[in-house]
Formats: structure tokens, C-alpha cells, sequence
């Protein structure tokens, strides 16, 4: 996967040398990682501290405490435009045996009424989780709690792109270019193409350019270029 300004320019010759028998241009890869950004979610962390064996911690404390985290969470996703809908809440609670010095995160889903009833789930969740990591656990140990964490997402509508209908016949040449090839000592005029202008299925062959506002893509010699439905443009060997 080639993107950013340079990527798609130098790809080919890099998968070349390396033996990687298929490239991937992303459509507009100069703005890939800002392209990435406007579509991710909204995501907060939120912690407290709340140190002490759980023997001797109020369960009413903690779900207080989450409730206010979740207040600030809310406030967060409001300001930032998500409906209530399309927020999501996670809890968890660091736990671990009194005595040792690191912790695991134990989920306990999106309803902190789970602990009404005390920490008994969470405890049995931390012995089970223990058990995976470490190989061993050890359930008459006393357990304490380190940290409380609520994790927030909003969720953002993802955008589909309005593809064109594929064709089958190759695209022609906006005009040519006079470049040195990797690898080469003599000048060679390659042609140049438009990648607004290569619609799903077009397909090219190497040595060409591709040009667009945020990259260009350089195709070797003994390469061909396939753009796909999404619309990528899939490079590989000829041969």
C-alpha cells in the first residue's frame, strides 16, 4: 500500500527490488491520512484513580464515579456534534492481586449497574482474564482495584463514493514525458495519464505516470496498472 506525495511515485520501484508482486494505490493518496481522519470516529479515554482492595470499597462510590465520567464523556460528544445514537460508552476497572505491581483491564460493558451486586463479576472476569494471560490465577488472593476507565466513541457516517461504471477499453495518453527510469542510463519518454480520467477497469502499461493534484504514480517497464471498483489502482507484473 503506496500513499502520501511520494509513495505512489517510488512504490514501484520498491516492490520491484523487494519481489512484492502487488501494489495498491488508494485514491487520493496524497490525502490519505487526512481522508482517514475525517472519517474516524470520535474517541475519548477517560480515567480515575480509585486505589484499595475491593473488600474494602464501596460499589455505590464507583458507580458514581463512572456516572460522572460518563456526565464529561456526554458533554464531550455533544460539543463535538454526536447524537446521543451514535454514542457508545465501554467501562472498565483495573484490577489486580493485592501486592502486585501490574494490571489488567477488565471490562464490565456499558451498564455500571452491573455492579449493584457488588464486584463479584468483575472479580471472576479478572481471575478468568489472569488466567489467560499469565497461565495461572489464583482466586483466594485478595483483589483491589487500581483505576477506573470509560472509553467514549461517536460514531461518524461513512461517505460511499459514487463510482463510475467500469469500462473495458484502455484509456488514452494526455501527452508524454521525458523521465530517467530506476535502474536505467538513458532518457525515456513515457506517456502520461490523467487518473480523473481512468474510470474502474481501465487498465495501462508500463513505463507510464499517472498524475493527480496530491501524487503522481510512476508505472515501470513489464508492470500493469488495473483500477478497481473503489477506484484504486492496482499495480503488478506483467509477466
Amino acid at each position: 500500500m503506496a500513499f502520501g506525495g511520494g509513495g505512489p511515485l517510488h512504490a514501484s520501484s520498491v516492490a520491484q527490488e523487494l519481489g512484492i508482486a502487488r501494489i495498491i494505490i488508494p485514491d487520493h493518496p496524497g490525502l490519505f491520512s487526512a481522508h482517514g481522519i475525517a472519517e474516524a470516529d470520535f474517541s475519548h479515554d477517560y480515567v480515575r484513580s480509585m486505589i484499595g482492595p475491593v473488600t474494602e470499597i464501596a460499589t455505590s462510590h464507583v458507580i458514581d464515579r463512572f456516572a460522572e465520567l460518563e456526565r464529561q464523556a456526554s458533554r464531550d460528544l455533544k460539543g463535538e456534534g454526536v447524537m446521543s445514537a451514535d454514542r457508545e460508552i465501554t467501562l472498565h476497572m483495573d484490577m489486580r492481586y493485592v501486592g502486585q505491581t501490574t494490571e489488567i483491564q477488565v471490562p464490565i460493558g456499558s451498564n455500571v449497574n452491573a455492579l449493584v451486586n457488588g464486584f463479584t463479576f468483575a472479580e471472576a472476569r479478572f481471575h478468568e482474564l489472569h488466567q489467560q494471560r499469565y497461565s495461572y490465577n489464583v482466586p483466594d488472593e485478595p483483589v483491589e482495584l487500581v483505576n477506573l476507565r470509560l472509553y467514549a466513541v461517536g460514531r461518524v457516517a461513512r461517505v460511499l463514493p459514487q463510482l463510475p461504471p467500469a469500462v473495458t477499453s484502455r484509456p488514452t495518453p494526455v501527452g508524454t514525458r521525458t523521465i530517467l527510469l530506476p535502474g536505467g542510463s538513458d532518457a525515456a519518454k513515457v506517456p502520461i495519464y490523467t487518473r480523473n480520467a481512468l474510470p474502474p477497469g481501465a487498465g495501462v502499461a508500463g513505463p507510464a505516470l499517472v498524475e493527480e493534484a496530491s501524487s503522481t504514480t510512476l508505472l515501470l517497464a513489464d508492470m500493469t496498472l488495473q483500477v478497481d471498483p473503489y477506484p484504486n489502482l492496482i499495480i503488478e507484473p506483467s509477466g
